[in-house]
């Protein structure tokens, strides 16, 4: 009788075993798509998808190519940004620089003549020339009357005999003055300035142009801050990484400032140092710009705050996001091998492999499309939330109920090898 328990007791515990073994392999990857292998070069490469965006975790770092037999293929995730030449067209020159010292700041302002008394100054990038070494962290403000100033960027600059870093770029804009605030305790001789016009054409890579979801937030916001003359627009981009978006609005005179934060930052009590975006919206009567610059960024939201001071609210009809997809390239070994791509699995982080240091010296590669995303069937029927509601705790409901799982079973197994333990020294 004691026998047949213990067979049965042991039949249990492989049970168990095998049940812990489909869980980790149904758990590994909670989406997948097929990859159409097609061509006759054994390396491919293909684009992701907006679905592996949004899907994926820890900045796309769980992403594997997985053959038949479950083996992870080498691949490197080549970024999108472009092929880009850089010109500049137009340089304006600085005609006068002075220093003011304040109690608690300094305050160096260096004014720029337009070219053309009819044409105004736009410009993106500034540098300076010293003649002396030195390190400072500054805050630049820009004005077209050296009396009002909008921030537009933060950080250092330095010159030391080995290096130096005396220029920096920023959103393009209407400004004849700029301003450095640095501390008081902080010295640095300007003894010029050029300031320019740099122009990015980016090659060989089209754009997605895509509409996307935004709501407006400002009366939440509201009922959290007094006295508020800002416009709050939530903005939902799921980790695509967004070049810019450009914005459609109703009215037809304007000029505002705007700053562009991630949503998950707390926006109420919000620092410079925050912003991944700051300049100005506007429409005249024979120009206009409504573009915002966001360095492809990647978040599942990201909030636009639009000041308005005193002026009513301007209105927002459309939002579209510009974006390049990155890239996949992978070894295909077997070419008659069937391959799949699986990603949203956040224990999973970045593997190292040996084509990272070659794949740009690789000429023949074929162009691979991808089947529809799909989910794991037991993890789908564990996702049953609705659509766009995330759990904010880092590990899924799914993960927690299977770490729990796992947490019971090991609980009885060490019960079992214990008394089992005993009984053999008995």
């Amino acid at each position: 009788m004691k026998i047949n328990n213990k067979k049965k007791i042991s039949k249990i515990i492989i049970l168990l075993f095998m049940i812990i073994i489909i869980k980790s392999i149904t758990f590994s990857d909670q989406f997948y798509n097929k990859i159409n292998i097609t061509g006759e070069n054994k390396y491919k490469e293909f684009y992701l998808t907006e679905e592996i965006y949004k899907n994926s975790a820890n900045s796309l770092e769980d992403i594997r190519i997985i053959n038949s037999k479950n083996e992870a293929v080498p691949y490197v995730l080549e970024i999108s940004k472009g092929n880009t030449n850089t010109y500049i067209k137009e340089s304006y020159f600085s005609s006068d620089i002075k220093t003011i010292e304040k109690s608690d700041v300094k305050e160096i302002i260096i004014k720029f003549e337009p070219n053309d008394k009819n044409i105004d100054i736009l410009a993106n990038k500034l540098e300076i020339k010293s003649n002396k070494n030195f390190y400072i962290e500054y805050q630049l403000y820009g004005s077209n009357n050296g009396t009002k100033w909008d921030f537009i960027a933060k950080g250092d600059m330095y010159s030391t005999p080995r290096d130096s870093k005396l220029s920096l770029k920023f959103r393009e804009d209407y400004y004849e003055y700029y301003k450095f605030q640095i501390p008081t305790t902080e010295e640095v001789s300007i003894t010029g300035a050029i300031l320019s016009n740099e122009i990015e054409l980016t090659e060989n890579i089209k754009p997605i142009v895509a509409n996307l979801e935004f709501e407006d937030i400002t009366k939440e916001i509201i009922e959290k801050k007094e006295n508020n003359h800002e416009t709050y627009i939530q903005i939902k981009i799921n980790k695509v990484p967004i070049k810019s978006i450009s914005l459609v609005i109703q009215d037809d005179y304007f000029d505002r400032n705007y700053f562009v934060v991630d949503k998950s930052i707390d926006y109420i009590e919000k620092r410079v140092y925050d912003y991944i975006s700051v300049g100005k919206i506007f429409r005249t009567s024979i120009r206009e710009n409504l573009i915002i610059n966001l360095n492809f960024i990647i978040s599942d939201e990201i909030l636009l705050i639009i000041s308005n001071t005193d002026n009513r609210p301007i209105k927002i009809t459309e939002i579209n996001g510009n974006y390049l997809l990155d890239k996949i390239i992978f070894l295909c070994e077997d070419l008659k091998d069937t391959y799949k791509i699986t990603y949203g699995d956040e224990s999973r982080f970045k593997q190292n492999y040996d084509i990272e240091k070659y794949y740009k010296e690789i000429k023949e590669k074929d162009m691979v499309t991808l089947d529809k995303s799909e989910k794991n069937a037991i993890a789908s029927e564990l996702r049953k939330d609705e659509e766009g509601k995330k759990d904010k705790n880092k590990e899924g409901k799914e993960n927690i109920f299977y770490k729990l799982f796992l947490g019971l079973i090991s609980v009885i197994l060490i019960i079992y090898v214990a008394k089992s333990l005993k009984k053999s020294k008995k």
